[in-house]
């Protein structure tokens, strides 16, 4: 019975000779840990940031599904009549009436605290007039005073689209434009400056209600001239 004690109590010794005389970490075993943790990090860092930015493209395009329904809704309401880009002398802009059909009417068109659906996630909105994420086909789809706003600014019927699925109706804009606040809720033709927010490009709605991703060179095709009846 001693002899056994003796085995199970007998201290370890190092093949050097010497008792282990501390659990620590030696220095190589700590670089080692850190190399690690640095490789694990770079690894999932790009992995991270991927999603998340697929989760706001994700959220994008539901805001513009939402806004497609909307729509479809006052084209039913008004006899296949677009709503106008923006209403003269009254200034109410195309998202104000959108408001009607998707909610969260008490916001005004200055407030900071715009709905969800008006902000492009990808998109800072500083407090100020405008501050919407998206933007609408003005030079087509303009508003209720061509004789103001261009003969081109006019609202139409569906039916007189010649190719609704390849007409851009809303999309994403690129940035917020304080020394011209108008731009910040429309999309022209003539002021070629498209989003690139979401992969290089913005997500547009179009007049057949899908959406889809467009490239900024690609843009100035889809904003097509159609006459309004």
């Amino acid at each position: 019975m001693k002899r056994v004690l003796d085995v199970v109590t007998s201290p370890v010794f190092h093949r050097n000779g010497n008792k282990d005389s501390s659990n620590g970490f030696t220095l190589i075993e700590v670089l080692i840990t850190f190399a690690i943790v640095v490789v694990l990090a770079a690894i999932a860092f790009p992995m991270m940031k991927s999603s998340a930015a697929r989760a706001k493209n994700a959220k994008c395009i539901s805001n513009l599904r939402q806004m497609g329904v909307g729509m479809s809704l006052h084209v039913a309401d008004k006899n296949g009549m677009l709503l106008p880009g923006a209403e003269i002398p009254t200034g109410t802009k195309w998202f104000d009436n959108l408001e009607a059909y998707i909610g969260n009417t008490t916001n005004l068109a200055s407030s900071p605290l715009r709905p969800l659906w008006q902000q492009c996630p990808e998109k800072s909105l500083p407090p100020g007039e405008w501050n919407v994420g998206y933007g609408w086909n003005f030079q087509n789809f303009g508003g209720t005073d061509p004789a103001n706003w261009g003969s081109e600014g006019e609202y139409a019927r569906i039916a007189s689209v010649p190719e609704p699925a390849r007409t851009i109706i809303i999309g994403c804009t690129p940035k917020y434009f304080p020394d011209a606040v108008w731009r910040n809720g429309f999309i022209y033709r003539d002021i070629p400056v498209y989003s690139t927010n979401h992969a290089g490009g913005g997500n547009y709605l179009f007049l057949d209600w899908h959406v889809d991703l467009v490239k900024p060179a690609n843009v100035p095709f889809l904003l097509k001239r159609n006459k309004a009846l």
